[in-house]
């Protein structure tokens, strides 16, 4: 369904850290939530608040009891351990005025021309080499050996926490793993021991499905990884 006029709702999504006595709050992500928006404050012990977006950062939201209240509200009781979620109300769209419409769209000398560009959904953020955009893609290359894979299986592991090390292990005989992060939602790392976490790793954008071939192993590897954000879901596929 179109909404031409509406903001969309947006599902519950819970704190990720104790509301601030400033306005802010800490999600896992802020799409969906629009600034100017309308949303609603919910927590197990506190009564439910309706607040206005004033600004909208990647896992932040920052929000007034008015558009037009310049002082912070005191979110400091809206506590994780009670569940303090925000949800998007369904709503007509905010205008703006078109003179500043067509500045906010317009890209000026030397381009001079209305702006038609890819954002990133989770963040707002143009597509650059910096964050490319996410692709699915199949790749085959002929004239290549390496041991044959019999027996595939599939395994997920949590990952709750950012910059954190997680590990999964690798049985004897497997001849091959890939690992990607879920929805493509955070960019990850893969190392060889929990103590190279910011120092020896290769690092992977939102999007990347990490593949490794050609193995034979001996005996059980332990590969280690970490997220950007958290929490997320590691896919792990391999074959023995």
């Amino acid at each position: 369904m179109a909404y031409e006029r509406q903001w969309q709702a947006v599902a519950p999504k819970n704190f990720l850290a104790d509301g601030t006595v400033n306005g802010y709050i800490t999600l896992a992500d802020t799409k969906g939530f629009k600034l100017r928006q309308t949303v609603r404050v919910t927590s197990a012990t506190q009564e439910s608040v309706d607040l206005i977006i004033k600004k909208v950062d990647i896992d932040k939201l920052l929000l007034s009891e008015t558009e037009s209240s310049g002082g912070p509200v005191n979110l400091s009781k809206f506590l994780l351990v009670d569940g303090a979620t925000v949800e998007g109300l369904e709503q007509a769209k905010k205008d703006i005025p078109f003179e500043q419409a067509e500045s906010n769209t317009y890209e000026p000398e030397p381009v001079n021309a209305k702006r038609r560009i890819l954002v990133d959904p989770f963040t707002g953020d143009k597509y650059d080499k910096n964050n490319p955009l996410p692709v699915d893609a199949v790749v085959n290359i002929d004239n290549i050996n390496f041991p044959v894979s019999k027996i595939p299986d599939i395994f997920n592991v949590s990952a709750p926490a950012a910059d954190t090390a997680y590990n999964f292990v690798l049985p004897i005989n497997t001849k091959g793993y890939r690992i990607k992060v879920r929805d493509n939602s955070s960019k990850f790392k893969t190392f060889w021991a929990a103590s190279e976490i910011n120092s020896k790793y290769l690092s992977h954008t939102r999007g990347t499905v990490y593949v490794k071939e050609n193995m034979d192993l001996t005996a059980p590897l332990i590969v280690f990884f970490s997220v950007a954000k958290g929490p997320q879901t590691i896919e792990v596929e391999y074959w023995t």
